[in-house]
């Protein structure tokens, strides 16, 4: 055993030996020496832990009777007045408006807006059923405990009444408030807001809801046939792959820009056919990257199997492909 391993291990036995000493206080006892067994702890933990004693400093180390005893003595002598620390963190939670419950301003904001809408009384339908569900969604909406992700808030406050939206599109039932909510944004999150029955305020409309409708408007233009679903889960796939992957939480960048090339492209070379049939691999979930597209529907003009493509994209078989329809740098046409 060399000299590390025997004081690391003088270390262990020494806290086995006062966490035994420890059990034996009464309650005073333990108030007492309530900052000594935090800080004991604190100290044994970071020294087995990352062992920060070099092999130098080692030599002197190994002469004292009680280490931890005596690092944690001087450790107490050397910290800073609580005031000096204290103060700062005050400071801190005034500075960064920092709160004990989960919120956000855009949170704040929100609820701020529909409870002004809500004791308006403009949301109280003559169905009894529909005050009901108003009554509810108010409990949970404008409850401390509740926070509306900053993201939703801002796709919500781009209506008139936004309270009146989600009244309208809430369902109660054996989920969780949560997931009644998560159902509720995933639904407005496929319409084409601009287009909706819902007034939207035009000062507060964002990037990715213009985005969005141009883009469902060019599906329209390209695709013979189309519908709500199918439309919905291709832009949202590449909407969730724009978050996740270029840092643009809020979609100021058009996620949808480089997916609606890859389907003009398609409809450029191949026709309205060939469109239809890549269109629809979305009423199966099979969903291709925009750089995979034109591959795809070069697979499918020539009579390939379509139930094939979701493993051969797996496989990378229809990378290297532009949205122009070039592979290779050869025009595939």
């Amino acid at each position: 055993m060399t000299d590390k391993d025997l004081f690391y291990k003088r270390i262990e036995e020494e806290y086995d030996d006062f966490l035994q000493e420890v059990e034996e206080y009464g309650p005073d006892e333990v108030m007492e020496n309530s900052e000594k067994i935090a800080d004991m702890k604190q100290i044994y933990e970071y020294l087995m832990r990352d062992k920060p004693i070099d092999d130098k400093a080692l030599k002197h180390f190994m002469k004292l009777r009680q280490p931890l005893h005596t690092i944690c003595e001087w450790y107490q002598e050397d910290k800073a007045p609580i005031y000096d620390t204290l103060n700062h963190t005050l400071w801190t939670i005034e500075d960064k408006e920092i709160l004990d419950y989960k919120t956000n301003k855009e949170s704040e904001q929100l609820k701020a807006i529909m409870l002004k809408e809500y004791e308006k009384g403009g949301t109280k339908y003559g169905i009894q059923s529909k005050i009901y569900v108003a009554d509810e969604l108010a409990k949970r909406v404008f409850s401390p405990d509740y926070c509306f992700d900053e993201y939703d808030a801002k796709v919500l406050m781009q209506f008139e009444k936004p309270f009146a939206v989600l009244l309208d599109n809430i369902e109660f039932g054996e989920r969780s408030f949560k997931e009644d909510m998560e159902a509720v944004m995933y639904k407005l999150g496929g319409m084409d807001l601009l287009t909706c029955p819902y007034a939207v305020k035009s000062d507060a409309i964002l990037p990715e809801t213009r985005f969005r409708h141009d883009a469902i408007n060019k599906i329209i233009d390209l695709v013979p046939k189309t519908d709500f679903d199918t439309t919905a889960t291709w832009l949202d796939f590449h909407r969730t792959l724009s978050v996740d992957t270029e840092d643009n939480i809020d979609l100021t960048d058009n996620p949808y820009e480089e997916f609606i090339e890859a389907l003009d492209s398609v409809s450029f070379k191949y026709g309205k056919d060939i469109i239809q049939k890549v269109y629809d691999l979305g009423k199966t979930n099979t969903l291709v990257l925009e750089g995979e597209m034109v591959g795809a529907a070069d697979y499918i003009a020539d009579g390939g199997d379509i139930s094939k493509i979701r493993e051969m994209a797996e496989n990378g078989e229809f990378e290297g492909y532009s949205t122009d329809g070039r592979r290779g740098g050869m025009d595939i046409c």
